[in-house]
């Protein structure tokens, strides 16, 4: 027993990091590397158990104390959750989206680490593998890679929604913890089909684990805290680009070891089945990584377009959007010689319900009478926010008549409705002045037109709550049913 204990090396590199870590811990006082400490006792003790009682007497005690490895290095990446800052570019499906990739790179490092099995870890090719006898020890070694993984992909999912700044420890890191999931996939299959000719495993693991907490251990050293004065809160820097990478490395690796053995191993059919299969999974599984990829790509393209395309309070469409639409709908109606009208709608005294209530309250306001606009008209007109509380519509196919009709029904609409909101002791009642404008011979594009009703509505303006008209012969008119107002002026 005390001659497996002396071979063993990653006891040696454990004991090793175990006195450097207090002797920092001592010097620094630093609460964190407790984490690390903590981690390197258990697994010691696991390495201990294992040998001396376990694997003697078949019973896995060994993994309460490996548990608590991977608890204590949670429970570090948990409390550096504490000091980052949410991703704001990612959306609330990111993470459902990040789990489910992750999941299937699971059974992906799984069906490559068979492969490695498979070909590095079997005397005889050619022979059958059988589970015999499966019991309760050996669905405990199926649990050390899933929880490295689980491990891997908590830090994986860490960069991913968070923004975090252990660029260079990324890589490396996410590299050992997979190497380290290999290796000990590798080890649950030599007990489930015992096979006792087991070689590559155990340099993987120990590569994997010196990787790990040398790079845990650089991390901390290495961190910087989240600061808004250096980060770009709007730059996605999730790393999970990378990761991605890899797993679509270790396809293609797949593929060389294909070619290699049907160079090589081509009269070993028993070999040549198992690799094809484990080809076709492999597939199937990167064929769905990559339509759920596509599906994200395809989602995140759509909400582009759409904040694109609409301003995001109002759900109006955006100016620049409703520009390009009027520019084609204005050529259109030149020339297939069909009218188009303009209105610009300012909200009156706007200015009055932030100081009294809060911006909110103007905000409600004006998603209000978007909300009262989009409902009188068709779908075929334009709405846009123009700027502030300014609206512009388009009518394409409404002459002045329709027109005016059109912006009295808006201007009825929104007088009669009762606003309330916060704070109100009671409704109020908002009015909106409107100017409008019919394409004629004096309107050469559709800026023209925009210009033409936006002088409309200075007028309007002057009166509140009110509706003038940009004639023909280039007068801005007062509406005749109006009897209030009653001029008009030459611009």
């Amino acid at each position: 027993m005390l001659e497996l204990l002396a071979q063993d090396d990653v006891l040696y590199f454990c004991g090793f990091a175990l006195i450097f870590l207090l002797l920092y811990h001592h010097r620094t006082k630093d609460e964190d590397i407790i984490y690390f400490i903590l981690a390197d006792v258990f697994y010691i003790l696991g390495e201990l158990c294992y040998v001396t009682i376990s694997q003697p007497t078949n019973i896995p005690i060994d993994f309460v104390f490996f548990f608590f490895v991977y608890f204590f290095i949670f429970m570090y990446f948990k409390r550096r959750t504490k000091s980052l800052i949410k991703n704001p570019t990612l959306r609330k499906n990111t993470e459902l989206n990040t789990w489910i990739l992750l999941t299937i790179d699971f059974f992906i490092i799984a069906t490559l680490s068979f492969l490695i099995f498979y070909y590095f870890d079997r005397s005889l090719m050619s022979s059958q593998l059988v589970i015999s006898n499966f019991n309760y020890g050996m669905a405990i070694n199926l649990l050390y890679p899933v929880l490295d993984f689980l491990m891997l992909g908590y830090y994986v999912y860490i960069n991913r929604v968070y923004i975090s700044s252990d660029e260079k420890a990324y890589l490396p890191l996410t590299v050992g913890v997979l190497i380290w999931t290999i290796s000990d996939f590798l080890f649950a299959f030599e007990v489930i089909f015992q096979v006792s000719a087991y070689g590559i495993g155990d340099y993987l693991q120990l590569f994997g684990i010196v990787m790990l907490i040398i790079i845990l251990f650089l991390f901390k050293r290495n961190k910087i805290n989240s600061d808004y004065t250096t980060i770009d809160l709007y730059q996605d820097s999730s790393k999970f680009g990378n990761f991605s990478t890899l797993i679509n490395g270790l396809i293609f690796a797949y593929l060389a070891i294909y070619l290699y053995c049907l160079i090589e191993f081509s009269n070993s059919i028993s070999l040549m089945i198992t690799i094809s299969e484990l080809g076709v999974v492999l597939l199937g599984l990167s064929i769905l990584r990559q339509n759920i990829n596509n599906y994200v790509m395809k989602r995140t393209l759509i909400n582009l377009s759409k904040d694109a395309k609409t301003d995001p309070l109002t759900g109006l469409n955006s100016r620049k959007f409703a520009f390009s639409l009027m520019r084609n709908v204005f050529i259109s109606s030149l020339n297939l010689n069909i009218c188009i009208s303009a209105l610009m709608l300012d909200i009156d005294h706007f200015k009055r319900f932030n100081d009294a209530w809060g911006h909110s309250c103007g905000d409600y306001v004006l998603i209000t009478i978007s909300n009262l606009i989009k409902r009188s008209l068709k779908t075929s007109n334009i709405v846009c926010r123009y700027g502030g509380e300014e609206i512009l519509i388009v009518l394409p196919g409404i002459d002045q008549n329709k027109g005016i009709s059109i912006a009295e029904k808006i201007r009825q609409d929104i007088e009669a409705f009762d606003f309330h909101y916060g704070k109100m002791e009671s409704a109020v009642r908002v009015t909106v002045s409107i100017g409008g404008a019919t394409a004629g011979n004096n309107t050469q594009n559709e800026r023209d037109l925009i210009e033409q009703a936006d002088a409309a509505l200075y007028k309007a303006k002057e009166k509140r709550n009110n509706i003038f008209w940009f004639s023909s012969d280039g007068t801005v008119q007062a509406l005749p049913y109006q009897s209030l107002i009653g001029h008009s002026a030459k611009l």
